[in-house]
This record gives C-alpha cells, structure tokens and sequence, in this order.
C-alpha cells in the first residue's frame, strides 16, 4: 500500500479512543511517524463520558487507566522525530497509566510548541527534566488548582521551578492555564 505522508501531517484526534488507537497502530504499521508534524488530542476522544466543562465527575470517578491507550501513544511520540506541537488533554490519566509515557515524551519532546492540560503537580514534577519547545501551555489538574489557590505557602508553585530553570533560555511564550474566574 502506498500512502501519501502528507495525509498524517497535521492530525486532529477528537472522537473517541478507538480512533485515537487506529490513528496509532496506523502510522506505526506503516512507518509514518517521522511525518506527523502536528498532533493535538482532546479529552473527549480519551474520555468520552468526561467532554464537558463540568470535571467534577471526571475528578471524583477517573476512567480506568486499563483502558487508556498510553503506550501506542508513546510509541507514536517516542518514533515522530519531526513533532513541532502537541495539544493534549487529560494528560494527568495518561502519565498515570502508564509509566514510560513522560520519558518518552522527554525523550522526544515537539519542537515549536507543547500544550498540556490536566497536568497534576506530582506528574509536573516528574517531566521537570523535559526540554520545552519555545512555546508551552500548561493547565493543572482542578485538585492541584485547588490546592494552588488554597494553599497560602510562597513555595506553591515550587514544583514548576526545576523545568522553568532548565527551559529559561529557549522558553519564548509561556501559558498558564490557571483560571480564577471560579
């Protein structure tokens, strides 16, 4: 079979799991990673019961991680050597389930811009060693707002500080989803 590589450039993965899955064993059965450019993922695509505004549910009653297709996903970013931006909700689930997935994704890191979203503070703290592109949006967890906008200790954000250290020179816009309008 032959296949147009310009087909799998620009990717949007927003209906549900099995697509995301199929999008995968896809590109990895037929050696197109390296010409995924632009990938973004949205959380209803993972979660399909959790898509709304409303993450309460999400929170109180998360998806199984048995479910959640982490390691082709890593697989995918582990082998997309040409990756310049990835857009990825319920990132939290994902680094939870499966262990290799934040060293594949600091391994292999896109190289124009990363949007992450749902990151937790302890799963931050884990990708602190991630070399960031120039451009990097992030938004934690509600739990870890929360304990953000909760909690009066000057070192709150204390965690963000090992990757920021790091990114300082090549970090050019930086995005923090941090909304207090709530």
């Amino acid at each position: 079979m032959t296949v147009q590589p310009k087909i799998v450039r620009t990717i949007s993965l927003i209906r549900d799991i099995e697509q995301v899955q199929e999008f995968c064993a896809f590109v990895l059965t037929y050696d197109l990673t390296s010409y995924t450019r632009h990938l973004h993922i949205e959380r209803k695509a993972l979660y399909p019961r959790f898509s709304g505004d409303g993450l309460e549910d999400f929170f109180k009653h998360p998806p199984n991680p048995d479910v959640i297709f982490a390691r082709i996903l890593g697989d995918v970013l582990e082998k997309a050597e040409h990756l310049e931006s990835l857009d990825l909700d319920g990132t939290e689930m994902i680094l939870q389930s499966e262990s290799q997935f934040g060293a594949k994704l600091i391994a292999r890191p896109p190289t124009v811009r990363l949007r992450l979203s749902d990151v937790g503070e302890k799963n931050f703290a884990g990708l602190g060693a991630l070399r960031s592109p120039p451009s990097i949006a992030l938004s934690p967890t509600e739990l870890t707002m929360m304990s953000i906008l909760f909690n009066a200790d000057a070192h709150r954000f204390s965690y963000m500080a090992p990757f920021f250290a790091l990114n300082a020179p090549t970090l050019r816009a930086i995005e923090l989803g941090l909304d207090l309008s709530a």
